[in-house]
């Protein structure tokens, strides 16, 4: 299993959550798709989290199908998100070969996580 960890700063949300969608960009592909886990720690440095001090994370909110190099993937992962503030989301493979995904460095293909209220 390969574990990346994500955070979103949410602003701006009123209403009642109705769809969150988690968006990312796949550079290369993966048969085995992926899962997306929320965790419950919001204070992890994305410089210092490593194996050893990796956080823990909920059972999978949402799977992916088989992912396509250069594509999007998409998880609706609406039942981690309710409130304004930090998000913290994991996404794992279920095999052991890592899926190359475009970071939050990577401009127009970062990740996002996109959310409809009502």
């Amino acid at each position: 299993m390969v574990n990346s960890y994500l955070r979103f700063n949410l602003t701006g949300l009123s209403g009642t959550v109705t769809k969150a969608t988690l968006r990312m960009y796949a550079n290369s592909a993966s048969s085995s798709g992926l899962q997306a886990h929320g965790v419950a720690n919001t204070t992890w440095g994305e410089k210092t989290i490593t194996y050893a001090n990796a956080l823990a994370m909920s059972g999978v909110a949402s799977t992916s199908t088989a992912v396509k190099a250069n594509t999007w993937v998409e998880m609706d992962v609406t039942s981690l998100v309710s409130t304004n503030g930090l998000l913290s989301l994991a996404v794992t493979t279920s095999g052991a070969t890592a899926i190359n995904l475009a970071s939050r460095e990577s401009a127009a293909n970062a990740p996002q996580l996109v959310v409809v209220t009502k």
